[in-house]
C-alpha cells in the first residue's frame, strides 16, 4: 500500500508538468531542468521500483485468482499464465519504447 504514496506524488508531478507545458516553452524548459535534480532522479527510481514491485506481485497472484474452469475447459497451469503475462508486459514495453523513440509510427 505504500506504493500508492509514490503514485500520488507522481500524479502531482504530472499535473505540474502539464501546467508548465501550457504556460509556454520557457516554463517547460524550466520544469524539465528541475527534473535533473538528484532528488527527482531518486524519486523516479523509487517510482520505477514501486511499479515493478506491484507488477511482479500482481503477476504472481493472478494465476491463483483464476476460476477452476472456464466453461468446459480448465485454465492453463499457473506457470503458463504467469509466463504469458510477462511476455505481454515485455512486448508492450518494447513497443511503447520504440514508439517513443521514434522507431514506429
Amino acid at each position: 500500500d505504500a506504493t500508492g504514496v509514490t503514485y500520488f506524488l507522481m500524479g502531482f508531478l504530472a499535473i505540474r508538468m502539464i501546467r508548465a507545458l501550457g504556460q509556454g516553452e520557457a516554463a517547460w524548459d524550466a520544469a524539465m531542468e528541475t527534473l535533473q535534480n538528484p532528488v527527482y532522479i531518486v524519486f523516479h527510481l523509487l517510482c520505477l521500483a514501486s511499479v515493478l514491485f506491484v507488477a511482479v506481485r500482481f503477476f504472481r497472484l493472478f494465476p491463483k485468482a483464476q476460476p477452476p474452469t472456464i466453461g468446459p475447459l480448465k485454465p492453463p497451469p499457473g506457470a503458463v499464465i504467469q509466463g504469458m503475462l510477462y511476455v505481454v508486459w515485455i512486448a508492450i514495453t518494447l513497443g511503447l519504447a520504440l514508439i517513443l523513440a521514434g522507431g514506429l509510427l
